[in-house]
C-alpha cells in the first residue's frame, strides 16, 4: 500500500478543519455578552481640595413699617408713607402691595436704596369704604422675587378706614314776615315796666298808697264831725 495519499489525505483534512475553525470563531465571539471592564488597578479622581460647594440662595428678611395706618372713608389723605428695610439692591421686581382679601388694590415697583432700604408713598386711585364685619381689611406688604422664581415677602401691615361723620339735619329757618315767637321767660328784665325805684317794691307802695287814703278818710270825718257841732 503507497502511504503516499494517505499523507495528503491526511492533510487535506487537517486543512479542512482549520479552515472551519477560523471561519466560526468571529460569529462565536460575537454572540458571547458584553462584559464589563475591569476597574481593578484603575486611578480614582480625587477631588480637588480646598473647591467651594454651591450653597442654595437664602431669602432676604424683609421688614416694613407704614406711617399712618389709618384712614377716613373716601379718602386716602397724602397717600400711605411705607418704608422698610433688609431689601436687596438692584432687584427689578420689588414691590409694596395694598390688598384687601384676594383682591390687589395697587402694587406698583419700588426702588431699593444702596443700604437696602425703601421710603415710598402709595396713593391708591380708588376710594374706598368703611370698615364693616363683613369686609376684608386692607392689608400692606412689600415683597422681591428673584431669578430662580423664589420670592421674599415682608410682614403685612392693616390699615382701618373709619366711616364718615353724620351731621344732624340743620332746622329750616323762619320767613321773613314772619315774627319770631320769643318765649315771655326768655324777655330780658331790663324790657320790663318797672316802677320808679323808691325804696319799695310794687307790694309796698301799694301798702303805703292804702294807708294814706285812709288817713284822708279819718280826717275828712273829723272835720265833719267838728262843724256839726
Amino acid at each position: 500500500m503507497n502511504p503516499a495519499p494517505i499523507r495528503l489525505a491526511a492533510l487535506a483534512a487537517a486543512a479542512g478543519l482549520l479552515l472551519v475553525g477560523l471561519v466560526g470563531a468571529p460569529a462565536a465571539a460575537e454572540e458571547l455578552p458584553d462584559q464589563p471592564e475591569p476597574t481593578v488597578g484603575l486611578p480614582v479622581e480625587e477631588s480637588d481640595e480646598g473647591a467651594e460647594e454651591a450653597v442654595p440662595f437664602e431669602l432676604p428678611t424683609l421688614a416694613i413699617e407704614v406711617e399712618n395706618t389709618v384712614y377716613p372713608e373716601g379718602d386716602w389723605l397724602d397717600g400711605i408713607h411705607v418704608t422698610g428695610s433688609g431689601f436687596i439692591p438692584g432687584i427689578e421686581l420689588t414691590r409694596v402691595t395694598v390688598r384687601a382679601g384676594q383682591g390687589t388694590l395697587i402694587s406698583p415697583l419700588i426702588e431699593v436704596d444702596p443700604d437696602g432700604a425703601i421710603d415710598v408713598v402709595i396713593m391708591p386711585g380708588a376710594f374706598v369704604g368703611a370698615d364693616t364685619p363683613d369686609r376684608p381689611r386692607f392689608m400692606v406688604h412689600a415683597s422681591q422675587s428673584f431669578e430662580d422664581g423664589s420670592t421674599a415677602f415682608s410682614n403685612e401691615v392693616q390699615l382701618s378706614i373709619t366711616a364718615a361723620a353724620v351731621e344732624a339735619p340743620a332746622e329750616p329757618a323762619a320767613p321773613a314776615d314772619q315774627p319770631v315767637e320769643v318765649p315771655a321767660d326768655s324777655v330780658d328784665d331790663a324790657s320790663k315796666p318797672q316802677l320808679a325805684e323808691t325804696g319799695f317794691d310794687g307790694t309796698g307802695s301799694a301798702l303805703v298808697a292804702l294807708m294814706f287814703v285812709a288817713i284822708g278818710g279819718l280826717a275828712l270825718a273829723r272835720r265833719r264831725s267838728v262843724s256839726s257841732r
